[in-house]
């Protein structure tokens, strides 16, 4: 058991040391989530949003695969003819896993020779924003504390792709997403993002 777990330490370090910290995409991201809520035989559907500044900072492996945590912060709001919207900040975080390919795939300049390049992963995620609150539901039955912000987890897809600009000195990044909620409204949000790399 020792020799199992000293082989596998081993392989962490060897791995860690090889490993490339690559914090240089930034850009903005738009998010849009679904759910359905039902309360006394009505069902209404909500459609949160909200849009941010976005940083994707990620440890590339040597063997192309990668860990990061494209974070977004921003604002979400909505609005309704019934009580006038509302509005905070929105936020997702999620830690993914990623497949690289092509440009960009180790995380440096050596691949600038490629003509594009991109990611497949997947991952848990976690996303808060406001909720919007619809106009055909019944006052009787609903109110605007039953529409309050999301709170969301669950787990993560992407993928993206990537292209080179100036000669491979910087990229531009086109990732969307999609996070299955676990929660009990069960949200799912779906997401586009647009990353600026130098």
């Amino acid at each position: 058991m020792r020799k199992i777990l000293f082989a596998l330490l081993a392989s962490f370090v060897i791995t860690a040391t090889q490993a490339q910290f690559v914090k240089k995409d930034v850009g903005a991201s738009i998010f849009v989530g679904s759910a359905s809520f039902t309360k006394g035989g009505e069902t209404v559907k909500i459609q949160p949003s909200f849009y941010g500044v976005s940083w994707y900072p990620r440890y590339v492996l040597g063997n192309k695969i990668s860990i990061g945590i494209p974070v977004t912060l921003g604002f979400s709001g909505s609005v309704n003819s019934r009580e006038g919207g509302s509005f905070s900040f929105g936020f997702d975080a999620p830690i993914a896993v990623d497949y690289n390919f092509g440009y960009g795939a180790a995380g440096g300049e050596e691949e600038s020779d490629a003509g594009f390049g991109g990611f497949v992963g997947a991952g848990f995620g976690y996303t808060k924003t406001a909720q919007a609150t619809p106009d055909n539901y019944n006052t009787t039955i609903w109110n605007e504390s039953d529409f309050s912000a999301s709170k969301s987890y669950g787990p993560m897809a992407h993928a993206g792709v990537r292209f080179p600009i100036k000669q491979g000195e910087n990229s531009i990044t086109i990732r969307l997403s999609y996070k299955k909620g676990l929660e009990t409204e069960k949200f799912n949000f779906f997401g586009g993002t647009l990353l600026y790399g130098f």
